[in-house]
C-alpha cells in the first residue's frame, strides 16, 4: 500500500516537471523564432533570392540566344523563299522555251518529210527524164534529126532536152541542200530541246533542295519559338519568385508594432507540415520556393 503510494508520489512530481521544462523551453521550440532562428532564416532568404537571381539572369542570356538563332533562321527562311521563287521563274521560262522547241521540231520535222517527198518525186522525174534523152526510149537522136526540118531545129531541140536535164540536176541539187540545212536544224534545235530538259532537271532538283532547306528553317523557328516560350515563362516565375522573397524580406526588416517577447505565435496548435523554404513536388520533380509556414491542425480548430 505505502509502495503503491509512493510510485503514484514520484510519479506525478515527474509529470509536473516534465510539464513545468516544456512550458517554459516550448515557446521557443514550437511556437516561435529565435533571434538566432530570425537571423538563420533571413540568410537562408537572402541566399534564395541570389540563387533565383542568378537563374533569372541565365533564363534571360538563354532567351536572348533563342531571339539571336531565331532572326538568324528567319534571314535564312526569306533568302531561300527568294531563291524559290527565283527558281521557280527560271523553270517556268525553260518550260516556255522548250515548248517552243518542240514546236519548231514538229515544223521542221513536217518540212523535211516535205521534201524529202519532193526530193524523190524530183528524182524520180529527172531519172525518166535522162533515160529519155541518153537511151532513147522515146524520143532517140536518130528520131530528132529525121523529125527535124533542118539543122536549127534539130540543134533546139537538143539544146532544150539538155536544158531540161541541168533543170532537173539543179532541182535535185537545190532540194539536197535545203535537206541538208533542214536536217542540221533539226539537230540543233534537237540538241537545244534537250538541254533545256536537263536544265530544267536541274532546277527541279535545286526547287526541291530549297523547299527542304525552308521545311527546316521553319521547324527551327517553330522549335525556337516554343522554347522561348517556355523560358520567357520560366523567368515570369522566378520574377515572381524574387519579388515574394523581396517583400518577405521587407517584412521581416520592418519593426512591428507590437513588442512580442519570443518568436511567432502560432495561430492554431499542431504540426508544421510543410515549413519554409525549397521543396520538392513529390510526382514531377520540380522544386518551388515555399514562402509560408503550413501547420496541420484538427478540422474547425479554432485560429
Amino acid at each position: 500500500m505505502h509502495l503503491n503510494l509512493l510510485y503514484k508520489r514520484v510519479a506525478a512530481i515527474f509529470l509536473i516537471s516534465i510539464f513545468t521544462v516544456s512550458s517554459i523551453i516550448w515557446p521557443d521550440l514550437s511556437y516561435g523564432w529565435s533571434a538566432d532562428n530570425n537571423e538563420l532564416q533571413g540568410v537562408k532568404i537572402a541566399a534564395a533570392k541570389s540563387s533565383i537571381e542568378d537563374k533569372r539572369q541565365a533564363t534571360r542570356a538563354k532567351i536572348e540566344e533563342l531571339k539571336r538563332k531565331e532572326k538568324i533562321e528567319i534571314k535564312r527562311l526569306h533568302q531561300s523563299q527568294k531563291k524559290l521563287e527565283a527558281t521557280k521563274d527560271d523553270i517556268e521560262y525553260c518550260s516556255v522555251k522548250l515548248k517552243s522547241a518542240k514546236g519548231k521540231l514538229s515544223v521542221f520535222e513536217s518540212q523535211l518529210n516535205s521534201l524529202s517527198y519532193e526530193q524523190s518525186i524530183s528524182a524520180r522525174r529527172a531519172g525518166e527524164r535522162i533515160k529519155q534523152i541518153y537511151k532513147g526510149e522515146r524520143i532517140s537522136i536518130l528520131h530528132l534529126i529525121f523529125a527535124a526540118q533542118d539543122i536549127n531545129t534539130f540543134l533546139d531541140r537538143v539544146y532544150y532536152q539538155q536544158k531540161l536535164a541541168a533543170h532537173d540536176k539543179e532541182l535535185l541539187q537545190d532540194l539536197r541542200v535545203k535537206t541538208r540545212k533542214l536536217a542540221s536544224a533539226k539537230r540543233e534545235i534537237e540538241y537545244q530541246k534537250n538541254t533545256i530538259v536537263n536544265t530544267i532537271g536541274v532546277m527541279n532538283q535545286k526547287k526541291s533542295q530549297i523547299s527542304s532547306s525552308i521545311n527546316v528553317s521553319q521547324y527551327l523557328i517553330n522549335k525556337l519559338r516554343t522554347d522561348r516560350a517556355t523560358y520567357e515563362s520560366a523567368e515570369r516565375e522566378l520574377a515572381r519568385q524574387s519579388d515574394s522573397i523581396t517583400n518577405m524580406l521587407g517584412k521581416k526588416h520592418k519593426k512591428p508594432s507590437v513588442e512580442t517577447t519570443g518568436g511567432f505565435i502560432r495561430p492554431v496548435s499542431g504540426i508544421i507540415s510543410s515549413p519554409f523554404g525549397w521543396r520538392r513536388h513529390p510526382i514531377f520533380g520540380s522544386k518551388s520556393f515555399h514562402t509560408g509556414v503550413d501547420i496541420a491542425g484538427r478540422n474547425r480548430s479554432p485560429i
